[in-house]
């Protein structure tokens, strides 16, 4: 679940998997996760996200029941927003370009014409950039493959709906 679209509750169950971690860390960790989410409120330009979620994400539960389903009608209550795209890679569609991990493609505004952006990649204990322009190139054709092979986000809405339902038994 992308930590720009995580309630807290659901952060701090996300965050406090760390059996390293203690209570100073873990309240510093969420802060700064909650406050990188006013990127989406931002005005004049709230930042554009678009993400393509796992299907399993929907169902590993992390907290309560309750906290997956507040989870879950966040997620929903986001994908709602017009900046926002959220798709869902079902299970049913099998192996994917991605699945070594997660990565995010990072583009800046139009006045910084010839910027080709860069391209965070997360590892277990550090993130790695790749700024070179063939190397984000590859990022963008992997997440155009999945943008294609990820259920609409309209089907997206539905599975989501579905795994709320689920989690709320």
């Amino acid at each position: 679940m992308p930590g720009l679209l995580q309630t807290s509750d659901y952060a701090t169950a996300v965050i406090s998997a760390d059996p390293e971690i203690n209570e100073e860390q873990l309240r510093k960790r969420l802060e700064l996760r909650m406050t990188r989410q006013q990127v989406l409120d931002r005005e004049p330009d709230p930042l554009r996200l678009w993400t393509v979620i796992d299907e399993a994400v929907l169902y590993r539960r992390r907290g309560t029941p309750a906290t997956m389903a507040a989870q879950l009608a966040h997620l929903l209550k986001m994908a709602e927003r017009p900046r926002i795209e959220v798709q869902v890679m079902p299970l049913t569609a099998g192996a994917h370009i991605a699945q070594h991990g997660t990565f995010q493609i990072l583009r800046f505004p139009d006045e910084m014409i010839g910027d080709p952006g860069v391209v965070y990649v997360e590892q277990l204990v550090e993130g790695r950039y790749y700024e070179d322009p063939a190397q984000i190139g590859m990022y963008e054709r992997t997440m155009t493959r999945l943008q294609i092979q990820a259920a609409t986000p309209e089907e997206s809405r539905r599975l989501i709906e579905q795994a709320m339902r689920n989690a709320e038994e």
